[in-house]
């Protein structure tokens, strides 16, 4: 839920910038013999770039390096016996608690160690996308206001 949030809010601060951009440039073009050198759509057009590319570029960068955090931090957070599985068995319980935390289908016993994990990948999960989605919130609201002056 966080993640379609937060994408159309950063899509929402595009179009409001190409809007401001516009209008800022209407507005200049109005007051009087202010010659601008292109038309107020690409004024418009260039504040939404500013504030939109960097925050989404931020935002799914965050989203494909948070992935490996997360999964890196659940594991940390297993037990030591856990911890020391083989590949295949610990990729299959990490599925397993990925799977129980966001509703998909649960193929193997469910276990307290595999409920407290898929609790921490929940509750990771969430603050990767609150970190991410404010931080690219920020950059694209920089670049709004470096766009602007």
């Amino acid at each position: 839920m966080t993640l379609a949030i937060f994408t159309a809010v950063l899509l929402g601060l595009a179009v409001v910038g190409f809007f401001a951009g516009r209008k800022r440039a209407f507005a200049l073009a109005a007051e009087g013999p202010v010659a601008l050198h292109s038309r107020p759509v690409y004024h418009g057009w260039y504040v939404a770039l500013a504030c939109g590319l960097p925050a989404i570029a931020l935002w799914v960068l965050s989203l494909a390096i948070g992935e490996g955090l997360v999964e890196g931090a659940v594991v940390a957070s297993l037990p030591q016996d856990l911890r020391q599985a083989a590949g295949p068995s610990l990729a299959r319980f990490l599925a397993a608690a990925e799977a129980l935390a966001f509703g998909g289908v649960v193929t193997v016993a469910v276990t307290p160690e595999l409920e407290v994990a898929a609790q921490r990948f929940s509750e990771l999960r969430r603050l990767q996308h609150w970190i991410g989605g404010s931080g690219a919130f920020a950059l694209g609201l920089i670049g709004f206001g470096l766009a602007w002056r």
